[in-house]
């Protein structure tokens, strides 16, 4: 959970940004289809495209907006034959946990019957018995991954906590983290696992706008920089990537051209129901700024 913390005044954060401009890099909209995308937490000291999940949550929302769009719930071979289409068109996939999701479930190994020989001596050692555990483990530890303390993306716990805020299935989530660590374990390469540390201590959100322009670059951002930690969010950017994405059911032949738009309406509506439900639950109290961010120049607007 967030914990409390002085929120950023403006000034504050045109300072901060403009600190941030030596480390400043610019991704063509064009490549941000193979280009992975982070999520909104605020710990990642990487610069990232921003969106809430990162790839996981947009794809969640893609899956999710399916099953909203046609009344019914896709099958556990579905979701793993769109994941697998998924990671063939756009190439990436990135996951995060952090240190105390793992912390959590290195203790509920210890207690649980079939995993308990397997838990490593030491939390420590948790991340690297995840990302290679034996065979015999993997059943039981699937499901365990998908308990919400075991989540550690604040954006993915909050959707299995409070569904009905998402309009997200937890079981069509728990497929897909499934999916996610199976592909991680049989050693796909375009997958990224990340672990997170420390607490959270954001001081703002901030919408970062890439607006200038008919294909204006997309800058990204650093989340945690210097003192400061920021969910940052990058809303034209990922508005152009849930596009891409309704290319692609159309590609697969999952939607048709005249179902296009009602279906791009809906993910719209969907996604801003999770980005709200997720600043509700991780940043009630927080200010929210927008700003316009070019290669050239920071500009607060």
């Amino acid at each position: 959970m967030p914990t409390s913390t002085t929120p950023l005044t403006r000034a504050e954060l045109d300072a901060h940004l403009q600190a941030m401009r030596r480390r400043a890099v610019a991704v063509p909209v064009e490549a941000l289809r193979h280009h992975p995308i982070g999520c909104v937490d605020g710990r990642n000291p990487a610069c990232v495209v921003g969106a809430p999940g990162g790839d996981a949550g947009l794809f969640v929302l893609l899956l999710a907006t399916l099953e909203r769009f046609r009344h019914s719930p896709l099958a556990r071979a579905d979701v793993d034959r769109l994941f697998a289409a998924y990671l063939d068109t756009f190439g990436h996939f990135y996951l995060h946990t952090d240190t105390h999701a793992l912390a959590a479930l290195h203790e509920a190994m210890r207690q649980h019957p079939a995993l308990a020989s397997y838990a490593p001596a030491a939390p420590a050692e948790i991340e690297a018995f995840l990302r290679h555990p034996p065979e015999a483990a993997r059943p039981a530890l699937r499901r365990l991954l998908t308990e919400p303390a075991a989540v550690g993306c604040g954006h993915l716990r909050r959707m299995l906590e409070h569904p009905t805020a998402y309009h997200v299935r937890p079981d069509l989530l728990r497929a897909v983290l499934e999916r996610f660590f199976e592909t991680l374990w049989a050693g796909d390469d375009r997958l990224t696992f990340d672990v997170l540390p420390g607490e959270h201590h954001e001081r703002a959100v901030v919408n970062v706008h890439t607006t200038r322009g008919s294909h204006p670059p997309v800058v990204l951002q650093c989340p945690q920089f210097g003192a400061y930690q920021l969910f940052v969010h990058h809303p034209e950017a990922v508005a152009y990537l849930r596009r891409q994405h309704v290319r692609f059911l159309e590609d697969l032949g999952l939607l048709t051209p005249a179902e296009a738009t009602a279906f791009a309406a809906l993910q719209e509506e969907t996604a801003a129901a999770h980005l709200q439900a997720t600043l509700r639950f991780l940043a009630p109290d927080l200010p929210v700024y927008d700003v316009d961010v070019s290669p050239e120049a920071l500009h607060l607007r």
